[in-house]
């Protein structure tokens, strides 16, 4: 099995119904479902969107990142956020 690129698993972290804050959440790293079965696990630090903490990869093993050596794709991956809604009004 071959691991996805980065900009594939940036896409699967996309695809996943991400908060960019969880209010009262303290330090947690919840699981959100992904497409095809992906899941991710993000690091809440506080009520913060901090990071991509790892993928659990459809027949349930975790592809972990953080493993990798350090590089910009890596810290790129690792360090990615949701986008946050913009906000309306004038």
């Amino acid at each position: 099995m071959t691991d996805p690129t980065v900009d594939e698993l940036i896409a699967i972290a996309k695809s996943a119904d991400l908060p960019s804050a969880l209010v009262g959440s303290g330090f947690v790293t919840p699981t959100f479902p992904a497409r095809d079965g992906w899941k991710v696990v993000v690091f809440f630090d506080g009520s913060d969107f901090d990071n991509i903490e790892h993928f659990i990869r459809p027949d349930g093993t975790v592809l972990d990142p953080w493993d990798w050596p350090v590089s910009p794709e890596r810290d790129r991956l690792c360090y990615w956020r949701p986008e946050k809604p913009e906000r309306g009004g004038r």
